[in-house]
């Protein structure tokens, strides 16, 4: 149950900080943090990572769906063994979720955090990337590191 909770968490993180920026910067606009380190940018992204497969919103649909019935009938069971796969799902789907809920609610994705070296990314998307270390980490042999 702590993993669904830390889903849910991540997923209200994710959607509450991208009505914010929504709120706060129109569409292209910048504004400097940290001494200009990082900005927050509103940048709205139709494609997937890097821009990918731009207005394909029914390819992410269907790969979600699959994904989400994937990890309830054929991962989920497994997790018992390994808080570090449940945690790197968790982290996983809530920012696949998170990403989701943009194509449904605006038709992209909100992105917002800017460090200039990367393209712009969300809440949303660091969660995708910790889940998929975690789960890297479990399947390299963290368990031994336990």
């Amino acid at each position: 149950m702590r993993y669904f909770g830390l889903a849910l968490i991540t997923m209200a993180v994710d959607q509450l900080t991208k009505l914010w920026i929504q709120r706060t910067l129109a569409v292209g606009d910048t504004k400097p943090l940290m001494g200009g380190l990082v900005y927050l940018t509103h940048a709205q992204n139709p494609g997937g990572a890097f821009g990918l497969l731009a207005h394909q919103n029914w390819l992410f649909f269907a790969v979600m769906a699959l994904l989400v019935v994937l990890v309830f009938k054929l991962v989920y069971p497994m997790t018992k063994r390994s808080p570090l796969l449940c945690y790197g799902l968790s982290f996983g789907l809530a920012g696949a979720v998170g990403n989701l809920i943009d194509r449904l609610r605006v038709g992209r994705v909100i992105d917002f955090i800017d460090v200039g070296f990367w393209p712009v990314f969300n809440v949303a998307d660091g969660a995708i990337v910790v889940g998929v270390a975690l789960l890297f980490w479990e399947l390299l042999g963290g368990r031994a590191a336990k």
